[in-house]
């Protein structure tokens, strides 16, 4: 029986999970947060670590093509993090070749991480099944990739998962309570995000192109009220971020 200091904490843990994990609209609070970092680095990446970097992680975490070095790592909140990647630059706990399965020890996890990384596998479908191995029952995936973005190797690119893919791969390899997050702004920054925003004045030119689709977005909003943000944030994915539960 748990006491009820241990199930308190049990629903502040969900709460703030829940919390972090969803869609946001665009706002003026955003849009100044936003501007600060676009052009040093991808919207696509700024609207990923929105998620991730609010998210209270429990447990051990499996982090599948991170590291010590990656970019993110600093910022996760979690008790006892590992990791596997192709580049040993990174740092990971396991360095495994391009292809190879994970590690015998890589079990017994409370949450798998997939950062901008199935997009690079030929076989995602099975890196998603050994990742499902991985975790203890009940254990959450969370993975994130690029839709509409530019093709980059690392080492090669295959594939843009759309929601319909993630939830026929997730549910076909055990996970349910599939949960899919569209990540965009709007119209502009997307447009920009996809031709890769080169030339001059990169910096002038991402923050109008983020003040055009707020702008956009508040008139949307009055002249048409009701209608579903997801379908409209959908219509202009730069990527979508995925929770799913491995089946008890």
């Amino acid at each position: 029986m748990h006491s009820p200091m241990a199930v308190c904490s049990k629903l502040r843990w969900a709460t703030a999970v829940t919390d972090a994990f969803r869609t946001r609209r665009p706002t003026l609070d955003r849009f100044f947060k936003l501007s600060a970092v676009v052009g040093k680095q991808s919207l696509t990446r700024a609207l990923q670590y929105e998620i991730l970097f609010e998210l209270p992680f429990k447990g051990r975490v499996l982090d599948y093509g991170g590291g010590n070095r990656a970019l993110y790592r600093r910022e996760l909140r979690c008790e006892h993090y590992d990791s596997v990647n192709i580049d040993p630059k990174i740092d990971p706990t396991w360095v495994i070749a391009v292809d190879e399965p994970l590690p015998q020890d890589a079990t017994g996890y409370d949450t798998a991480l997939a950062i901008n990384t199935l997009e690079h596998i030929f076989e995602a479908r099975e890196v998603i099944e050994q990742l499902g191995r991985a975790l203890k029952p009940g254990g959450q995936l969370l993975a994130t990739t690029p839709f509409l973005y530019p093709i980059h190797a690392h080492p090669d690119d295959y594939f843009r998962p759309t929601p319909s893919w993630y939830r026929a791969a997730l549910g076909k390899a055990g996970f349910t309570d599939v949960e899919v997050v569209p990540l965009a702004w709007g119209s502009a920054t997307t447009a920009l995000c996809s031709a890769g925003a080169r030339g001059p004045f990169k910096t002038l030119r991402w923050k109008l192109a983020l003040l055009s689709d707020l702008l956009a977005f508040v008139v949307r909003n009055k002249v048409r009220s009701g209608g579903s943000l997801e379908a409209y944030l959908e219509r202009y994915a730069t990527a979508f971020f995925v929770r799913a539960t491995k089946s008890t």
